[in-house]
């Protein structure tokens, strides 16, 4: 548990300027936490929509990264990382960058067949 102080009273402290005190250590307390949870569903919208688009745009990526999702999973839970959350989402993204790829690139590249120097640029 990480504690954060808030305010310093002065011994000896009247209890109306405790009980204020309290009261606005419980306030900040519920705005950064209200906060904190916003940014997290807005994180995991955004990262829902980009993979909701690379399943449209290209579901063969999709697929690589839901299997690089899975063993990243495992990994995480047998080096029982701490924030595996970050590694989840970098597994998540990882294939995002296919998008902007043309899918003849792209069938070329995965059948080992040369790319043209226009399709190395991609």
């Amino acid at each position: 548990m990480k504690v954060t102080f808030f305010r310093f009273l002065t011994k000896p402290c009247p209890p109306e300027v405790f009980a204020k005190a309290l009261e606005a250590g419980i306030a900040q307390y519920r705005l950064v936490t209200a906060e904190r949870e916003l940014l997290s569903k807005t994180l995991s919208g955004s990262i829902k929509v980009l993979t909701d688009v690379l399943a449209l745009v290209n579901p063969s990526a999709f697929g690589r990264s839901t299997r690089v999702c899975k063993s990243g999973a495992t990994v995480v839970q047998e080096l029982k990382v701490e924030r595996a959350w970050v590694i989840e989402i970098a597994a998540m993204l990882s294939q995002i960058g296919y998008v902007a790829v043309p899918e003849e690139t792209l069938r070329r590249l995965y059948q080992g067949k040369p790319l043209s120097a226009a399709e190395s640029k991609h």
